[in-house]
């Protein structure tokens, strides 16, 4: 079975919820109302959350719970991942995040530093030929999640590149990036981000969705890689 789409395998902790996600409701040992049998009351639900864009400016602070076994991994199989051992934290430095990518999209996977390896050799394991038609739009994992420890387990919170342009304005630790689109004269608010360092000399960069634009002072948002091709 591969993953709905716009599950997670780890708990976001978001200050809106996702466009996606919504688990369905249930009832212990029942089945559900369209038919298919649903899940034991206490087991972990198979929707996750995906970072909403324009939380905010601390990032979200509502905890997601956290807990549970990880519910299947980037090939929609049954996860071999520990997930109590390798998701353990004490402190938000013992943590980082491993992007996961699934039929649906990637989304940001917190785990144990220590653990960090392991997670992104069973995450690469993932073969997008493997899917089949599911209808859902893929989207890229978000350049700059923060790690965090929640509860004692590793999570993870949305970085600046979740914010509103009004919001990265007011937040002390953002960065609003302007930059012209490729085949474009016209520069533009292009995202925000943590402040980088700046070569001041005209650089074209990559978003993670594919987008290419020219920076005019060489700062180049967190995540961002140099383009493949001349921007014109």
């Amino acid at each position: 079975m591969f993953p709905a789409c716009g599950s997670t395998s780890s708990d976001a902790v978001s200050a809106t919820p996702a466009a996606s996600g919504a688990a369905a409701d249930s009832t212990e040992g029942g089945s559900a109302a369209e038919g298919g049998s649903s899940a034991k009351a206490g087991s972990p639900t198979n929707g996750g959350s995906d970072p909403a864009r324009g939380g905010s400016s601390s990032g979200g602070s509502s905890a997601a719970p956290a807990g549970g076994s990880h519910a299947g991994n980037a090939s929609g199989g049954q996860s071999s991942i520990p997930t109590e051992g390798w998701t353990a934290c004490e402190k938000d430095q013992d943590c980082v995040t491993v992007p996961e990518n699934s039929c649906c999209g990637c989304n940001p996977f917190g785990v144990n530093r220590r653990y960090e390896a392991d997670a992104r050799a069973e995450f690469g394991k993932f073969r997008q030929s493997d899917c089949p038609p599911l209808g859902c739009a893929g989207h890229a994992c978000p350049p700059d999640p923060v790690p965090i420890c929640q509860n004692g387990k590793c999570s993870w919170k949305p970085g600046c590149s979740s914010r509103l342009q009004t919001e990265c304005a007011m937040d002390a630790e953002c960065r609003s990036y302007e930059a012209r689109p490729c085949g474009s004269q016209l520069q533009t608010y292009v995202t925000c981000s943590a402040p980088s360092e700046c070569t001041g000399i005209p650089v074209c960069a990559m978003s993670p969705d594919g987008l290419e634009f020219m920076f005019p002072d060489g700062c180049i948002p967190l995540g961002w890689t140099g383009c493949p091709s001349e921007c014109n």
